[in-house]
C-alpha cells in the first residue's frame, strides 16, 4: 500500500483515477491513510500522476472486534 498525508487523502477521496474507477483511501490501525498499488499504477488521469511518487509502506489492517 502507498501512504498518504491527510491533505493527499482529501484530494483523492472520490476522485476518478481512470475512466471507470475512483480512488478509495483507507485508514490503517495507526490512523495512517493509504491507497492500493492498483490505484497508483492504474492512474491514467495526469492531474494525479503525483501518486506514482508515493512511497510504499506497510499497511496494518484494523482489527474487527465484532463477533462473527
Amino acid at each position: 500500500m502507498y501512504k498518504l498525508t491527510i491533505e493527499q487523502k482529501d484530494l483523492l477521496a472520490g476522485a476518478m483515477y481512470d475512466y471507470e474507477q475512483y480512488f478509495n483511501p483507507v485508514q490503517d490501525i495507526n490512523g495512517h491513510w493509504f491507497i492500493s498499488e492498483s490505484e497508483v499504477f492504474g492512474c491514467t488521469d495526469t492531474d494525479y500522476f503525483w501518486v506514482r511518487r508515493l512511497v510504499y509502506s506497510e499497511f496494518e489492517a484494523p482489527v474487527n472486534e465484532l463477533p462473527i
